[in-house]
């Protein structure tokens, strides 16, 4: 019996390979990434798609909840269920948490109304 082996392929999409704010907590990545949301929302090859790696740049922060918390979500489940529990306990800084993340087309809103105030 012969096994097929399973590629991934990723599509056409944006990949966010660094982000850093001079000041934390201050909105400015957030506005960084919405601003990068709607750029592509409207282009065709890409159709909303947005990945990044989650990896800490210091041992004590890590990127993966400031992510998480805009909506997107990590390949294994079980990293996205450790994100949503770090997010009902509230913890400040999850621990380091690394993996390919994507921003998935039904967060994409989410994403571009985080933080508004209706």
């Amino acid at each position: 019996m012969q096994q097929r082996e399973q590629t991934k392929i990723l599509k056409d999409c944006y990949v966010i390979d660094y982000i850093q704010s001079p000041k934390q907590r201050c909105g400015l990545g957030t506005e960084a990434l919405k601003t990068l949301a709607e750029k592509v929302m409207f282009d065709k090859r890409a159709e909303g798609r947005i990945v990044t790696f989650s990896a800490p740049i210091c041992k004590e922060s890590s990127p993966a909840l400031f992510f998480y918390k805009l909506g997107f979500r990590f390949m294994e489940a079980n990293a996205n269920e450790y994100m949503e529990e770090c997010i009902i306990k509230k913890v400040p800084d999850a621990p380091p948490q690394t993996g390919m993340m994507y921003l998935p087309r039904k967060n994409l809103h989410k994403l571009l109304r985080y933080g508004d105030v209706f």
